[in-house]
């Protein structure tokens, strides 16, 4: 295996999409969005459907239109993506945090649920908020995600990926599932 400095990466993988074009850029290299990253975790137990809804803002914090492509999980065991979307909300709504089902069980989302949007093609100007929302699935009965990964292109055409740093998961099993998820 071959170690190389960080920095030495980056200028390779800059190099390397200057020749190619829709390569991914690593989030090291271009952080435009703000993933509300709290470091932490959520967990939803749902014994019926086995599947949780999660949400996060993301904030445009660049000065380029954001063209949203995919959402993704990061070295997901056990869960499957079961759909998402993008919503504008008021300035004084909280987030979604952790629902039942999909789509979520929310109040707050009950009367907006009709203005939501796919992930992608969504264009978030510079400066805008919207609250990014995933429901995940376990088939087996539990599993986990270390992160969600937007997949994201600015104006130029690149393409970047952004992960959040929250871990996630649903059980249909022993809360001690979520319990362990947040240690």
């Amino acid at each position: 295996m071959i170690v190389r400095p960080a920095s030495a990466m980056r200028a390779v993988a800059v190099s390397g999409c200057l020749l190619l074009s829709g390569c991914v850029v690593p989030s090291e290299q271009a952080d435009l969005l703000d993933l509300g990253q709290t470091d932490g975790s959520a967990c939803v137990y749902d014994s019926e459907s086995r599947i949780g809804s999660f949400g996060t803002t993301v904030t445009n914090t660049s000065d380029q239109v954001i063209d949203f492509q995919a959402v993704g999980l990061v070295e997901a065991d056990g869960l499957e993506v079961a759909g998402s979307a993008v919503m504008r909300f008021a300035s004084d709504f909280d987030g979604l945090g952790a629902a039942h089902g999909w789509p979520p069980t929310m109040d707050a989302l009950r009367d907006s649920w009709s203005e939501r949007q796919p992930v992608r093609g969504f264009e978030l100007a510079p400066g805008e908020k919207v609250e990014l929302l995933v429901g995940l699935e376990a088939p087996s009965g539990e599993g986990s995600t270390r992160a969600l990964d937007l997949e994201y292109t600015d104006e130029s055409g690149a393409t970047y990926r952004q992960q959040n740093v929250d871990r996630l998961g649903v059980t249909d099993g022993p809360v001690s599932f979520c319990e362990d998820l947040a240690d």
